[in-house]
Order: C-alpha cells, then sequence, then structure tokens
C-alpha cells in the first residue's frame, strides 16, 4: 500500500479533528492540543529524513488513526 511510491511516511489521524482542524483562523475547527501534536511529529520526521535517519534498503510507513467506528463520512461536504 504505502511501499508503492518507495517513499517513507508518517500519517496519523486525530480524533474529533474536523477537516480544517490544524487552521488556527477558524473558530470552532481549530484544534490546539492536536495542532502541537502534529508539528512536532511532523518535525521529527523531516529531522530524520534530512539527517539519513532511514535505512536505505527500507521503506517505514506508520498510519495512526482514532477515530469512531460509527463516523459518518457523509456529512463531510464542502461550504462554499
Amino acid at each position: 500500500m504505502f511501499g508503492e511510491s518507495q517513499k517513507n511516511c508518517h500519517i496519523r489521524i486525530y480524533r474529533d479533528a474536523p477537516h480544517g482542524w490544524l487552521n488556527d483562523t477558524i473558530p470552532g475547527r481549530y484544534r490546539k492540543e492536536a495542532a502541537k501534536d502534529a508539528w512536532s511529529v511532523m518535525m521529527a520526521f523531516l529531522k530524520k529524513s534530512f539527517a539519513g535517519g532511514w535505512d536505505k534498503d527500507r521503506i517505514a510507513c506508520v498510519f495512526e488513526n482514532d477515530y469512531s467506528a460509527k463516523y459518518d463520512f457523509s456529512k463531510n461536504v464542502r461550504m462554499e
């Protein structure tokens, strides 16, 4: 799945985080603690990437998620 692109990756889906949760200019959507954590995860990934911390003969992909099994994805509509 992730190895098809032959790139390392780290994907995390945050609990109860709606679309736009990282944008601090959208009151009601912004999730401060998740944003701080996401920034930390991203910086650690980039530091490892640019410091040559990956084994060149391996692909490392991490996928983490925390969402309800009853989540209704049909409610995700674009508001224009």
